[in-house]
């Protein structure tokens, strides 16, 4: 009923709802540089996850960038970090100020913004899970500085760190805007609504109305197809397909 409904919503193309296990398994994409994409401070990262090992214990990667790039993941406290940084040693993070805690069967909806265009301490940040800001500490102590997306070789790893600190979980709707910051506030119902995933468009372009970079929508077979346009992506281990809401 749910993937009916959203397909009926995104003009007659797939919206990307196809839940995918990443129990024992990674998505790696190791363009030099990322195809398609140019330097950027800002950017917006959403997704849907569901959870399979145990809180704590263990880093896990919902994304690993490479030098320059952007890294999500919680650490062995339950702690979500976001990270953005340069090739140059610049960077800022942001993260929870208490224990996140996403292991059980219900579907989580995190999603998260950031502009690095300010001077030390004044960098904007965003961070919800389920439709709430959380509350956050900032480590912010450089000037503006870009994330390298166009200009250095690196790689970009889903659901682990090109085999290592997997998530040992289930992903949705994995959507990455190397461009664009979302302000989280007002528009968040681009993502989630009422504990609903909504339409993202085939390609993931209706929150934009541009296609982002990464957009992962494909059930498990062609999950290393990148519906966004900054090209495929390669696997570690076997994805497998998974239950929805």
């Amino acid at each position: 009923m749910l993937n009916a409904m959203l397909s009926a919503a995104a003009n007659g193309g797939s919206v990307g709802w196809n839940p995918v296990s990443f129990a024992s398994s990674d998505l790696k994409h190791s363009a030099s540089p990322l195809s398609g994409c140019s330097d950027s401070y800002t950017g917006t990262l959403s997704f849907w996850v569901r959870m399979d090992a145990a809180d704590g214990g263990a880093i896990k990667n919902f994304v690993h960038g490479g030098v320059g790039y952007v890294q999500l993941w919680l650490d062995t406290s339950n702690i979500l970090i976001l990270r953005v940084q340069d090739t140059g040693g610049s960077y800022a993070s942001y993260r929870t100020n208490s224990a996140v805690l996403l292991q059980g069967s219900a579907w989580r909806h995190v999603a998260a913004s950031w502009d690095t265009n300010a001077g030390a301490s004044s960098k904007q940040f965003q961070m919800y899970i389920d439709g709430v800001a959380q509350s956050c500490t900032r480590t912010d102590p450089y000037a503006a500085f870009q994330q390298m997306w166009g200009s250095t070789p690196s790689n970009l790893n889903i659901a682990g760190a090109d085999g290592m600190q997997q998530l040992k979980g289930s992903l949705a709707q994995f959507y990455l805007n190397t461009s664009t910051r979302i302000d989280l506030s007002t528009g968040l119902s681009k993502f989630y609504s009422g504990g609903k995933p909504v339409s993202l468009g085939p390609t993931g372009a209706i929150p934009t109305g541009s296609q982002p970079a990464v957009f992962i929508g494909n059930p498990a077979a062609t999950v290393t197809t990148n519906l966004g346009f900054a090209g495929n992506f390669a696997k570690n281990g076997t994805p497998t397909d998974t239950t929805g809401l």
